[in-house]
Parts: C-alpha cells; sequence; structure tokens
C-alpha cells in the first residue's frame, strides 16, 4: 500500500476515532551501511506488493479483534 493510499483512507475517518493499526515500513530493516546486504526500493516495493495480495496477512488479527469485540459488546436491552 502507498501512504497515499492510507492517508486517504484515514482522512476519511475522524481525529478522534480509535483505530487498531499495524504498519511495517522499509527503514525497519535497512542495515547499516557496513552490512552487505542492502534492500532496495524496488525490492521493498515488490515485498509490499506481495503483502498486500495476501490474502490471510490479517487472518489471525482480524479473528482477535472480532473475538474481542464479542467479549466487549454488551447487550442491547
Amino acid at each position: 500500500m502507498k501512504v497515499l493510499a492510507l492517508k486517504n483512507l484515514l482522512s476519511q475517518m475522524k481525529d478522534d476515532d480509535d483505530i487498531c493499526v499495524l504498519y511495517w515500513e522499509k527503514a525497519a530493516y535497512d542495515y547499516d551501511d557496513d552490512d552487505e546486504m542492502v534492500l532496495t526500493a524496488d525490492a521493498w516495493a515488490e515485498i509490499c506488493a506481495e503483502f498486500d495480495d495476501w490474502d490471510e496477512a490479517g487472518m489471525f488479527v482480524s479473528e482477535w479483534i472480532a473475538d474481542s469485540v464479542i467479549e466487549k459488546c454488551e447487550e442491547r436491552v
């Protein structure tokens, strides 16, 4: 996902809405200049594209959130 796409999604929400978010960025995986391995922008873009296409990527997190919603919801009387 491109940052612009995320910004567009977030712009549709109110500033005080609560959300659950996980994200990864290339900088977290860039190593020192002394390292022999280099993560290129193209390689990171390919990783992100594969992640976007991974249908089950958020399955466990989604199930946990759904379970928590059921647990925390209150019955209407």
